[in-house]
């Protein structure tokens, strides 16, 4: 079935609110989120805060690349792995290169990789063995930013220090 990114749009605070108000990947447990939420409730707002406004653009950019519903967002953890790449490729202006054939492929390439593994791992890509084995912390930055960094280098030809995600 999977995540409907337009679903995900910021009406509230959320996980992508915390980025774009960071700027960066961030931690995304609970604790973080809670601590983030009061902040902003205790301070009434006229209009809305320019990272709303940023998430907004941001998830209606992936909105158009998606569709609906669409299995690339069939785990929790993509959906934020995808924001970020959104963010990063609309900081750095090549948002025009993600397609969701590339992310598909991306997917493809996983899959097979995943039964190479099964049958010898000493012929799988390691790479690809660790952004799988870090899906299961989708809500923790390290993992976060392993993933991503490893999709825009597999994906994007995009080799980028985790320290800058």
């Amino acid at each position: 079935m999977g995540v409907d990114v337009s679903d995900a749009a910021p009406s509230g605070l959320h996980p992508a609110s915390l980025a774009e108000h960071e700027g960066k990947v961030v931690d995304t447990k609970k604790a973080y989120l809670d601590r983030f939420v009061e902040r902003f409730e205790k301070n009434p707002r006229n209009k809305m805060p320019a990272f709303l406004e940023r998430a907004q653009a941001n998830t209606a950019r992936m909105v158009q690349v998606f569709t609906h519903p669409d299995p690339l967002l069939g785990q929790v953890g993509m959906v934020i792995l995808y924001y970020h790449l959104f963010r990063l490729a609309e900081h750095e202006d090549w948002d025009g290169e993600i397609t969701r054939k590339r992310l598909a492929d991306f997917d493809k390439v996983r899959e097979a990789n995943r039964k190479k593994a099964e049958q010898s791992l000493a012929t799988a890509d390691y790479d690809l063995i660790e952004f799988d084995r870090y899906a299961q912390s989708p809500n923790d930055a390290y993992a976060i930013r392993l993933r991503l960094r490893i999709l825009l280098r597999e994906v994007f030809g995009r080799d980028v220090a985790t320290d800058n995600l």
